[in-house]
C-alpha cells in the first residue's frame, strides 16, 4: 500500500517555520520605543462544509479564515509561509465541467492560479516559500494517461523538474530556500514504476539510497542547515511495511516505531541547532495510526481525542525552543478534527461543521 499524503490528508507534504526579526529605529527621544511583537501561530488546511465541500482555510491563533474557490467548487490549502504582514498559502481548487484540480496560491486571500502540463490533467501546489520579492511554489501535475511531472514555479513561471524516466511519474513535496539555492524534495519513478526518494538542488536531482535496493521510497519534508541537507520520508520494507526514515546528506537513519510489523511514516523535518525534529505517525499494535515526532530519533507520541481512532501529523517547527506540530485527530463520531500540539499539548481547531470535520496540513510560527 502506497502511503502518500498529497491530497485529502494522504501523502505529505512540507512546510517550515522561521523566526522573523523586526526592530524599530530608536532615537535619543525617550518617548520612542521598539515595537512590541507577539508570537502568532498560523495553521493551514481545510474544513468541510455541511454540503460536503472541502473549503481551504487557515487559522491564526485559532481564528479561522476561509480562502476563495471558484463558485460551487472545493479546494485544499497545503502549505503556508508568512513574510512581514503578508500570508502566502499554496494549494489547489477545482474548476471546469470536468472538475480538474488547478494548482494555486493565495496572497492575503487573493488567489493566483498556476499553469500545469497540457491535457486533461490535475495540478497541485504542495509547498510555498517566499524569499524577498520572489514567490516559490513546488508541486506537480499529470493525469491518468499522462505521466505526473514535478514542478517548481517562481513568480508564477513553471519549471519542470528532472525525473528518472519521462514516461513515469514524479512528485515534488516540499521546498526550502537557502541563500540563492532552491531545494525541493520528492520522488521519481524508475522504469519499473518504483518510486525513488530524491531531492533537487537548483533542478539538479539527487536520488536517495534505500536500505533495501529495489523497494519503494518517498521524500516528503526537507530542511537545509548550513551544508547539511535533511530529508524526512519513508521506504517500503521487503514485507511491504512502510518504515519512517531521515536522510542527512544522503545517509539514511530508520526512526523508531511502536511495532516493526506495523511501521510508520515521516512527513516533515525541522533542524534547530544540533537537534533534528521529524513529524509523522506510527501504527500501534491495534494497527491504529498514532501521531508523533522524533527528537534526534527519540519518539514522543502525541495526545489524541480517541485512542481507538486514527490520528497523524503533517508539519513540525521549533520556535524559541518550543515545538509545534500540526495534524489531525479522529473523534468518536469518526470526524477528523484539525489540531496542533505545542510542546505536546493539543489545541483543536474550529471547523465549518463539526460532523464533517477538517484537516491541518502545515504550521508556521513567528513574531510579528
Amino acid at each position: 500500500m502506497i502511503k502518500k499524503k498529497l491530497l485529502w490528508g494522504i501523502f505529505p507534504l512540507l512546510i517550515v517555520c522561521m523566526s522573523l526579526f523586526q526592530s524599530g529605529c530608536k532615537t535619543n527621544d525617550d518617548d520612542e520605543s521598539e515595537p512590541v511583537l507577539t508570537t502568532n501561530i498560523y495553521v493551514v488546511g481545510y474544513s468541510t462544509s455541511t454540503t460536503g465541500f472541502l473549503t481551504p482555510c487557515y487559522w491564526k491563533n485559532g481564528t479561522r479564515s476561509e480562502l476563495s474557490c471558484p463558485a460551487d467548487k472545493l479546494g485544499v490549502a497545503k502549505s503556508i509561509f508568512v513574510s512581514g504582514s503578508s500570508i502566502y498559502i499554496a494549494g489547489l481548487t477545482y474548476t471546469g465541467v470536468s472538475d480538474t484540480a488547478i494548482p494555486c496560491y493565495w496572497k492575503d486571500g487573493q488567489r493566483t492560479d498556476l499553469s500545469k502540463i497540457a491535457g486533461n490533467t490535475d495540478g497541485k501546489a504542495i509547498s510555498i516559500w517566499v524569499s524577498g520579492l520572489d514567490i516559490y511554489v513546488a508541486g506537480y501535475s499529470g493525469g491518468e494517461a499522462i505521466a505526473t511531472v514535478p514542478h517548481l514555479w517562481k513568480n508564477n513561471t513553471r519549471s519542470d523538474l528532472t525525473v528518472l524516466n519521462a514516461a513515469k511519474n514524479g512528485f515534488a513535496s516540499a521546498i526550502y530556500i537557502a541563500g540563492s539555492d532552491v531545494y525541493v524534495s520528492g520522488e521519481t519513478a524508475d522504469s519499473a514504476n518504483a518510486f525513488i526518494p530524491c531531492y533537487w538542488k537548483n533542478n539538479t536531482r539527487s536520488d536517495l539510497s534505500m536500505a533495501i535496493p529495489g523497494s519503494w521510497g518517498w521524500g516528503n519534508g526537507i530542511f537545509v542547515s548550513g551544508s547539511d541537507i535533511y530529508i524526512a520520508g519513508s521506504t517500503r520494507s521487503s514485507s511491504y511495511i512502510n518504515v519512517p526514515y531521515l536522510w542527512k546528506n544522503g545517509a539514511q537513519t530508520a526512526l523508531g516505531v511502536i511495532n516493526a510489523d506495523k511501521g510508520g511514516w515521516a512527513y516533515s523535518v525541522f533542524v534547530n541547532g544540533n537537534d533534528n525534529y521529524v513529524a509523522g505517525e506510527v501504527r500501534n499494535n491495534s494497527d491504529v495510526s498514532v501521531p508523533c515526532y522524533w527528537l534526534n530519533n527519540v519518539r514522543s507520541d502525541l495526545s489524541v481525542i480517541d485512542a481507538a481512532k486514527r490520528a497523524g501529523t503533517e508539519s513540525i517547527c521549533v520556535f524559541e525552543g518550543e515545538v509545534y506540530v500540526a495534524g489531525y485527530c479522529t473523534n468518536g463520531a469518526g470526524s477528523e478534527v484539525p489540531c496542533y500540539w505545542k510542546n505536546g499539548t493539543r489545541t483543536d481547531l474550529s471547523v465549518l461543521d463539526a460532523t464533517k470535520g477538517g484537516y491541518a496540513n502545515s504550521i508556521f510560527v513567528l513574531k510579528n
